[in-house]
């Protein structure tokens, strides 16, 4: 149901106020709507008509929400933050959403909906571990540099990070709040905030001013997946709000990949199981190019990234590759880096100097005491 351009305003400020004046359930605007017409008849409608959808609790705050809430005005407030709302039937309403469970009446939007692109949604623990915001990190870095939307929650942990790594490539992203537009939540995201307002998007159900509380987290899982052509999960633990959003992706009829991980280590224990329910292993960022049907615009090394060394003249010195070709994505003490070199080869003082060396270089990273792994490709 699109409405014409000219009618277009005066029926947004309308349906603002319906949105954001009481707070109504999604499905219950749903309802209203089907029964009574655009958000101007319901404004017009008179209350004994409401009786047979509204309790006398809701229809005493409708009557009073038309004499203190000033249409004109809320909607210049709105103008002035920068923020468009995007009911079901504005043209720029996104179109991956329309059709899923329990869509949207209304959106609201800081940045831009990249229109026609494809999308992946990356998702996953916000404890991650050093293996997990590697793989995160790898995965956007991929999507951005491909033209490839990654779309997450902005989320401390996996969600922000294959964010900020598909916009520092180049590429875009969309963020989907449990809040209001206006609030950046988590706040250490600060600057994935503004990147996003300059170069991809926040979106949210929610009206300016809403507050991140627990209950409104489950419910914006369903547009993260609606919004994606693909799921991928890195990290999760067996009971997680990244499950809720992997069991809303197949309800779609989404695909999803998942990141295998050690039967050790808690927060592979939901990947894992994942898997062994059906969902897709993702061993490399080749997978997702060959689920979505495209093909990658640069050309990558296999899985360890150990092609990159090779193609890279005069980036390692003979001694620095030996050692990087020791190191894996789990940390290695020194140690044992030591003896699979080779003590007799080099001495443990060369040695920490070449790691240095590659920590410096950005292949290389140093975690708790004198462990070592590989850094981002």
């Amino acid at each position: 149901m699109l409405v014409e351009q000219e009618q277009l305003i005066g029926q947004l400020m309308y349906a603002y106020w319906l949105h954001a004046a009481w707070a109504m359930t999604n499905r219950k605007l749903w309802e209203i709507t089907e029964k009574i017409g655009m958000p101007e008849k319901i404004y017009e409608c008179e209350n004994d008509r409401m009786k047979s959808i509204l309790n006398e609790k809701q229809i005493e705050k409708l009557r009073n929400s038309k004499s203190t809430w000033d249409l004109q005005r809320r909607w210049e407030q709105l103008e002035k933050q920068s923020i468009q709302f995007l009911p079901f039937f504005h043209p720029d309403y996104p179109e991956k959403l329309r059709n899923i469970p329990d869509a949207p009446w209304a959106v609201y939007l800081k940045g831009r909906v990249p229109k026609n692109s494809i999308s992946v949604a990356v998702v996953g623990a916000r404890q991650c571990s050093e293996y997990g915001r590697m793989a995160a990190a790898k995965i956007g870095k991929s999507l951005g540099e491909n033209g490839i939307v990654a779309v997450s929650g902005m989320a401390r942990g996996i969600d922000g990070i294959s964010q900020i790594a598909a916009l520092e490539s180049g590429g875009s992203s969309l963020a989907v709040l449990g809040c209001g537009v206006d609030i950046c939540y988590p706040r250490e995201n600060r600057r994935l905030y503004e990147m996003l307002e300059q170069r991809g998007g926040i979106l949210s159900e929610y009206p300016p001013g809403t507050q991140p509380i627990g209950s409104l987290f489950p419910p914006r899982n369903r547009i993260i997946s609606g919004l994606s052509d693909l799921l991928v999960v890195v990290e999760a633990k067996e009971k997680s709000g990244t499950t809720i959003t992997v069991d809303m992706a197949l309800e779609q009829g989404k695909e999803v990949l998942v990141l295998p991980g050690r039967i050790t280590d808690a927060l592979s224990y939901g990947c894992n199981r994942l898997i062994k329910q059906g969902a897709g292993i993702l061993v490399s960022v080749e997978d997702i190019f060959q689920v979505l049907g495209t093909t990658k615009k640069i050309v990558e090394g296999d899985s360890r990234g150990k092609q990159y060394v090779v193609q890279e003249a005069g980036l390692f010195t003979e001694e620095e590759k030996r050692i990087y070709d020791i190191l894996d994505f789990m940390p290695k003490n020194l140690e044992q880096i030591w003896q699979e070199y080779g003590r007799e080869q080099i001495s443990m003082q060369q040695l920490m100097y070449r790691l240095l060396e590659l920590c410096l270089k950005g292949k290389a990273v140093q975690t708790g005491g004198c462990y070592y792994k590989t850094g981002q490709e």
